[in-house]
């Protein structure tokens, strides 16, 4: 794997006529959460008593009327790839129908930025993907495989996403404080 840091973006060439261009630019990370990422990857890979595994939390609402179909066809384009770093989906569940459920709801008086923000939380469907590290998802997205056709594939399914970087932490442990605390 390359140290550089993978640059994601929009497949197709960015012109002020594309009208994809935003929703797809909001559907990749930046430059600076990857190399945050990057960095944390080469902190954990220095600490040999750090467990390296990263599950990416993935929260996808689809493009209607067909995106649900266009998810599938990105599913089995990155399952190899997926696999060629040592990844695997851990869970996928569609969404309850009807039920954008956000604790606190976010159209609650002064939890919500605009009258939109009650769609800006409807989900389709939660993915987990675990990795063995950040480096294995950060070599499976820059490689030329994952940056041209598959992700245009995401990029097509999806109208937005929110992709959340967890690392384990002792569940006995730590839940177990919490017990203590209710």
């Amino acid at each position: 794997m390359s140290r550089a840091t993978p640059t994601l973006g929009p497949t197709q060439k960015s012109t002020k006529s594309d009208p994809d261009r935003h929703r797809r630019r909001l559907l990749n990370p930046t430059r600076a959460q990857l190399a945050a990422l990057a960095r944390s990857a080469t902190a954990a890979s220095r600490d040999p008593d750090t467990d390296k595994r990263l599950c990416m939390v993935n929260l996808l609402r689809f493009r209607r009327p067909d995106g649900a179909a266009a998810y599938a066809a990105y599913a089995r384009a990155v399952a190899p790839l997926l696999a060629s770093v040592g990844a695997h989906v851990v869970w996928a569940g569609d969404v309850a129908a009807g039920c954008p459920f956000v604790i606190p709801p976010p159209s609650l008086p002064g939890t919500s930025a605009s009258p939109d923000a009650d769609a800006a939380y409807t989900w389709d469907r939660v993915v987990v993907v675990e990795y063995p590290s950040a480096a294995a998802f950060l070599e499976m997205i820059g490689g030329e495989g994952y940056r041209g056709r598959v992700n245009a594939l995401r990029e097509d399914a999806l109208e937005r996403l929110l992709l959340v970087p967890t690392t384990p932490v002792d569940e006995g442990r730590e839940f177990g404080r919490l017990a203590v605390k209710l």
